[in-house]
């Protein structure tokens, strides 16, 4: 396993990001200073169809990643509705399909407290959603939302099971031991699925914070970088820009918008580094 480098701490921010930069996106949202990008499609595209079509993909060979910026303009009430009509109207009201649809998009305030950010009722299901509509499980969103398995919760991790080596669980990473209720009965593939699709939802985003202290993200090997191009796509000897060193590589990188604030002039620039979980 890699070695984490632990870099020198300055107070009042931390070096080591090991949330993604999901904490220090949720506060710029708060500030009004990320907003979300306003989506119109054809009505003859369903919710999979979008979200599909809004997947960027790298040229590394890896699954694309769904920028943040669009998911609050493709996941609301009003497409969730409507995706679930289509999958449950035979068996739930549409009342039901409502509450549902309202769960999965609940939004926090500034002023939401943290006791009523952790609530299960206060929890936003989002990204979660958006990962069964790709694999098309969707209608199985009211196991998650039962069980209060939330965005907050993700990346869910697979562990296998005792004494049979060819089946998994999904388990949350604090509770490696128990077995999530809402993936009883999915088959071996389906699990794999999640697990898999997961990561095109949790792209990084990549902070240089409001001092001059280097960032240094801990990530998982499945990580998905939102890198739009980078120096090592170029054939040309030239123009491959790649530096080698006894720790790892450095090359320039073009990151997608939604995934930096290196352009807000609140903050200024410092670099940032990254290692394995």
């Amino acid at each position: 396993m890699p070695t984490i480098t632990r870099l020198p701490h300055l107070r009042g921010e931390p070096s080591e990001i090991t949330d993604l930069g999901d904490q220090m996106y949720a506060n710029l949202r708060s500030q009004g200073r990320r907003a979300s990008i306003p989506i119109s499609y054809g009505e003859s595209e369903d919710l999979q169809d979008r979200l599909f079509a809004a997947i960027c993909y790298t040229h590394r060979g890896k699954k694309g990643f769904l920028p943040k910026g669009q998911l609050a303009g493709l996941v609301h009430e009003e497409s969730v509705t409507q995706e679930l009509t289509r999958c449950l109207s035979a068996t739930h009201s549409l009342r039901a399909i409502q509450n549902y649809a309202r769960q999965a998009c609940y939004d926090s305030t500034p002023q939401t407290t943290e006791d009523e950010q952790n609530s299960p009722r206060n929890k936003s299901f989002r990204n979660v959603f958006a990962i069964l509509v790709l694999i098309e499980k969707s209608a199985t969103i009211d196991r998650f939302l039962n069980e209060g398995v939330s965005d907050a919760d993700l990346p869910l991790v697979m562990v296998k099971r005792l004494k049979k080596s060819w089946q998994y669980d999904l388990c949350r990473k604090d509770a490696l031991d128990q077995p999530l209720e809402c993936f009883r009965r999915w088959t071996r593939m389906a699990i794999m699925n999640f697990e898999e699709w997961q990561w095109t939802m949790l792209a990084p985003f990549l902070t240089k914070g409001e001092r001059k202290n280097v960032k240094h993200y801990v990530l998982q090997d499945q990580a998905i970088l939102p890198f739009t191009d980078d120096s090592r796509r170029h054939d040309n000897a030239h123009q491959a820009e790649e530096l080698g060193g006894g720790f790892g590589r450095v090359f320039r990188a073009e990151i997608h918008p939604d995934h930096h604030d290196f352009n807000d002039p609140v903050v200024r620039l410092s670099p940032v580094c990254f290692t394995n979980a």
